[in-house]
Order: C-alpha cells, then sequence, then structure tokens
C-alpha cells in the first residue's frame, strides 16, 4: 500500500511537469490557430485552440499564448460577426502587449482593432488605431509593417469615401516600394489607385493603374494579385457597360478562386455577377448568380452580402413582374442591416428598390414613404462625407500646427540654454571672454533664425488650412447647388407619377399630395443659405453686379451666381426649376439689362466680375 501511495504522488508531483509545453510546441499550437482563422470555414476549430491555448497560459504564463489566445479569441468573434466582442478582446490584446512592452504584438493588435472599426463605420476610431499601429511600426523600423499599415488605411479610407486621404496614404507607400525596389507593394498600391480613379469616375485612369499593377504582379509572380485586378477590371468593365467583358473577367477569376478555395474571392465574384446581370437586363441570371453568393454568404452569417443580394434579387424579381417575390426579398435586404454607415448606403438602395415595387404596385403612399427615406438616407450620407472631408482638413492643420509649435518650443528651450551656457563661460576669463561671446552670440542669432523659420512654417500651414477652407467650400457649394436641383427633380418625378395617380382610384391621395409638394417645393429652395455659402467665396460679386446693373432682379442675380460656377444651362435649368428654352429666355433679358453687344460673352462679362 506504502508503495502504491508513493506512486502516486510521485505522479502527481511529476505529471505536470510533463504536461508544459515548450516555447516551440506553443508556436505550432498558435499556427494551427491562424491557419483555421485564415480557412475562413473552420473558425469553430480555431475556438478549441483559443481554449488550448487560455489553459497554458494560465499554467505556463507563456507570453505567446497569452497574447495569441487573445488575439484569435478576437478574430473569432469578428468572423461571427459579433464586432463589439471583437473590439473588446482585441483591446485586451492591446493593453497586455503594450504592458509587456511588446511592440510588434501592439502594433498587430492596434491595426487589427482599426480593421474592426472601419468594418463597424467608426472611421474615426480606425483612423486613431491605424495611427498608433504606425507609431509602433516606425518605433521598430519595421518597413513592411508601415507598408501594411498605411495600406490598410489606404482602403478604410476609399472605403468611406475619402478619396483624398487614401491618395495621399497610396503616395506614401509608393515612395517606401519604389525606393526598396518592392515591386509586389508597388503593384498593390497601383491597384489601390486604380479602385480610386474608378469611383471617382475616372475609368481611362482606372484600367491604366490596373495595367501598371498587373504587370508588377507578374514580374514576382503574384497570381492572387493578378486575379483580384481581373474583378476590379470586370467593375470598371461594367461600369462602362460593357458586360460581356465584365462576365469573362469574373469567370477567370472564379475558377482561380475555387482552385484555391478562397471563399470570399468566390462570395464577390458572384455578387458583383449578380449586379452585372441586372443592370445588362438579364434578370434570371440575376437571380441564379444571388443565390449562388447566398449559399456562402449564409453559412458566414455575412449580413452585408446577404443584404447586397436579396436586394438584387429584389431588383430582378421587380424586372421580371414577381412583386409579391420583389417586396419580400427588398424587405429582407433591409432587415439585415444595422446603423453603421457602410450599412446606410446599402439601405439607402434597398429603400429605392421597395419604393419602386410599391409604385409598380400603385401603392403610391408606401411609395412615396420609402423614396422619402431614401432621400434622407442620401441626404445622410452626403452630411456624412462632407463631415470626414472637414474631419481630415482639421486633422491635416492640427498636426502642422503642433510640429510648427513643437519647432517653435525646441527652437526657444535651444537659445535659452545657449544664453546661460553663454553666462557660464563669460567667468573663465578675459583671454577667453571676447571668443566665447562672439561665439555664443553666433550660435543665439542661429536659434534665432531657427525660431522665425518656424514662425514661417506655421504663418504658412495658417495659409494652406485657409485654402483649403476654401477649396472645401467652393465643393460644398457645387453640392449645395447640386442638392437642390436633385429636390427638384424627386418633386416633379413624384409629381408626375401623382398626376397620372389622380386619373385613378387614389385621385383624392394623389391631389393632396400633390399640394403638399407644390407646397414644399416652394418653401425648400434653400435659396438664402445658398447665396449666404456662394457670398462667402465670392466676396461683393452680387453687390458689385446690382450696383453696375441695377434693373437686374433677384432671380437673374441668382442666374449670375450659377454663371460664375460655370454650370451648363441643363444644370441651371434643373435648380431653377424651369426648362431650357426658360434658361435661353432668362439668358436674353439678362443681355438686354447688361447692355451687352451681339459678340459680347455673358460667361466672359461676369466670369471677370
Amino acid at each position: 500500500m506504502k508503495k502504491i501511495l508513493c506512486l502516486l504522488l510521485a505522479f502527481m508531483v511529476i505529471g505536470p511537469l510533463y504536461s508544459q509545453y515548450s516555447e516551440e510546441e506553443v508556436s505550432v499550437i498558435v499556427s494551427q490557430g491562424w491557419d483555421y482563422i485564415t480557412d475562413g470555414r473552420q473558425i469553430d476549430s480555431a475556438f478549441s485552440v483559443v481554449q488550448k491555448l487560455e489553459k497554458i497560459c494560465a499554467d505556463q504564463g507563456s507570453e505567446k499564448a497569452c497574447l495569441n489566445m487573445l488575439q484569435l479569441k478576437a478574430e473569432h468573434h469578428f468572423f461571427s460577426n459579433s464586432l463589439d466582442s471583437a473590439v473588446y478582446w482585441y483591446k485586451r490584446g492591446l493593453e497586455e502587449s503594450e504592458a509587456l512592452g511588446n511592440e510588434n504584438e501592439a502594433a498587430y493588435c492596434a491595426g487589427s482593432l482599426g480593421g474592426v472599426y472601419s468594418s463597424m463605420g467608426r472611421n474615426r476610431e480606425a483612423l486613431e488605431q491605424f495611427q498608433k499601429a504606425l507609431d509602433y511600426r516606425v518605433q521598430v523600423n519595421d518597413t513592411s509593417g508601415i507598408l501594411y499599415i498605411l495600406m490598410r488605411r489606404a482602403w478604410m479610407q476609399v472605403d468611406s469615401e475619402q478619396m483624398d486621404g487614401a491618395m495621399q496614404d497610396c503616395v506614401s507607400v509608393l515612395k517606401y516600394a519604389e525606393a526598396s525596389k518592392d515591386h509586389f507593394n508597388v503593384g498593390r498600391i497601383y491597384g489601390c489607385m486604380s479602385v480610386i480613379f474608378e469611383k471617382q469616375k475616372q475609368l481611362e485612369k482606372a484600367i491604366e493603374y490596373q495595367a501598371l499593377s498587373s504587370a508588377k504582379y507578374k514580374e514576382v509572380n503574384y497570381e492572387e494579385g493578378a486575379v483580384a485586378n481581373k474583378v476590379n477590371m470586370a467593375i470598371i468593365m461594367k461600369d462602362l457597360g460593357r458586360y460581356e467583358e465584365a462576365f469573362a473577367l469574373y469567370d477567370e477569376a472564379l475558377v482561380f478562386f475555387r482552385e484555391t478555395n478562397l471563399v470570399f474571392g468566390i462570395l464577390s465574384v458572384f455578387t458583383n455577377r449578380a449586379v452585372a446581370a441586372n443592370r445588362s437586363g438579364d434578370h434570371k441570371r440575376a437571380l441564379v448568380e444571388s443565390d449562388s453568393a447566398l449559399k456562402y454568404a449564409i453559412p458566414f452569417k455575412l449580413n452585408v452580402a446577404q443584404s447586397d443580394n436579396f436586394n438584387e434579387k429584389g431588383i430582378a424579381y421587380l424586372a421580371l413582374g414577381d412583386l409579391e417575390k420583389a417586396l419580400s426579398f427588398s424587405q429582407k435586404a433591409i432587415d439585415l442591416l444595422d446603423s453603421s454607415s457602410k450599412s446606410l448606403e446599402k439601405r439607402k438602395n434597398a429603400e429605392k428598390t421597395l419604393s419602386k415595387i410599391y409604385g409598380e404596385q400603385g401603392d403610391y403612399k408606401n411609395a412615396l414613404v420609402h423614396y422619402k427615406t431614401f432621400a434622407l438616407l442620401k441626404d445622410s450620407i452626403f452630411e456624412s462625407k462632407r463631415s470626414n472631408q472637414m474631419l481630415r482638413l482639421e486633422e491635416q492643420y492640427e498636426s502642422q500646427k503642433k510640429q510648427s509649435q513643437i519647432e517653435a518650443l525646441n527652437a526657444a528651450r535651444e537659445l535659452e540654454d545657449t544664453k546661460k551656457k553663454a553666462v557660464q563661460f563669460g567667468l573663465i576669463g578675459v583671454v577667453l571672454l571676447s571668443g566665447v561671446i562672439l561665439n555664443r552670440e553666433y550660435q543665439r542669432r542661429k536659434k534665432v533664425r531657427a525660431l522665425h523659420v518656424s514662425e514661417l512654417s506655421l504663418a504658412e500651414s495658417e495659409r494652406t488650412r485657409l485654402q483649403d477652407q476654401l477649396h472645401f467650400k467652393n465643393k460644398e457649394l457645387t453640392a449645395q447647388a447640386l442638392h437642390i436641383a436633385q429636390k427638384n427633380e424627386l418633386f416633379n418625378s413624384i409629381k408626375t407619377e401623382l398626376e397620372e395617380a389622380k386619373r385613378g382610384d387614389e385621385g383624392d391621395f394623389a391631389r393632396g399630395m400633390m399640394h403638399k409638394i407644390n407646397l414644399d417645393s416652394q418653401i425648400d429652395r434653400n435659396w438664402d443659405q445658398f447665396i449666404q455659402m456662394f457670398t462667402e467665396t465670392n466676396t461683393d460679386f452680387l453687390q458689385t453686379i446690382s450696383t453696375r446693373f441695377p434693373d437686374v432682379s433677384k432671380n437673374e442675380l441668382r442666374l449670375c451666381a450659377l454663371i460664375k460656377m460655370n454650370l451648363t444651362n441643363k444644370e441651371i435649368g434643373t435648380v431653377l426649376n424651369i426648362s431650357d428654352d426658360g434658361v435661353k429666355k432668362a439668358r436674353y433679358r439678362l443681355r438686354k439689362k447688361m447692355k451687352l453687344e451681339t459678340n459680347d460673352s455673358l460667361e466672359q462679362v461676369i466670369l471677370t466680375i
């Protein structure tokens, strides 16, 4: 019995020692967990690795096990669409990494946290985390890490339509990559720049940069990047209406994604083919493509992808005349979306589809409700983009201002130190006194010059900020004019539909709504706001017109302002809610009041004022 007890005791003491994992074994377990995450279809298997690492962390206190356990937990929640939980665990990982002084892991956690915030549409927090990750990468002199963070930040800004910021990051990456002859990242950044040009509707430039990107990928034999470029090129072909070329490119990409088992690539191709099929009028094919995409989106609980494809099915069924199914799928598209800024764009499209479906059903009341929701979401997205642009300008200005202030303080501190040293050295003796004083005076003047240069830099930053503000106000003014035009088009379109409804069973409802719309359209001109914004960027213009040509009316002053903005006759007519002939007559009356000769250009006269 004593022998048995001794053996049991020995096992209890020695056993745990044999259950310890070496660092090499921990590394193997960690790699296995990340392989599961990368695969995309083995998320639950990744969680079993998390549990194993959690035990190793508790038993051994292994830094590698502890930090990777937190990161894998965050990734598991991210792919399970639990974004708030993903934020929590990545924050935990960041805090632990910073506490341990592990700058590489802190950089990874901050960059991943920025990616999660970007997925949630929380762009300001995403930018903060990307900047923190960038600072860590700079501290450890990790060039490839710097390029990676700049690339992620550029793509985030592309998604949120902050194109100026995205292009700045692209240029920074290009400088790094070209200097080190990093053809792989040069190819990636050309691809990103191509997408920026595509979103800005500069399609020829987009095609040019896609070709540059593909050439770089060919040099380094990066087939996956070349295939991604084919998908982007297909999107450009779709925008150009060259649908057969787009489908051919999608087919080539799909073969590669299936061979390499890249689930998200397959999903992207099916979704884009559904959009292209609807646009080309092949609505039955759009239904097939959307069903194929949903087979991948539903198991992974990818709500945004599901919403996109349900909306495409709604559009297809609407075109095919099956209004009941169209209504069902479009409503599903809306139900899947949350309140993030990315989802607002998707919901706007779904609300527009629903409005069309109700219109086809003759339910003009619900059609109007959903069209108003669509218009409100459109305005909301417009305001959000404008706020993002302003935020970017403010951040740039504050950064320049802080840098100039730091330089000024450093120069002032050095100047003060120089004065103190001059006094101390003055006690050395008469012989050295003259030389020391002359030397320190030279140093003082040098520091004063540095201080002066810093002050000039601060003044230049202020001048740049004012120029940026002026540029932004001009863009905002044009946007305001187009906004007025869009509202006029909206009301005219609704009035036309209601005119038709007046002749049907809903005549009383239609007449009532027409009365409201006519009233709203008179009230909601926003001309006072437009004139105020115009005057901010064109001081004294309207006053000069009124002084030189006192017979010019208020409406003709508005016409002058729109001509000053270089708008076409068609755009002017839309903004003023008059026909092309009305614009021509208004211009003729204005020329007479300004007493212009036949050969005089009205535009030239107004632009020179």
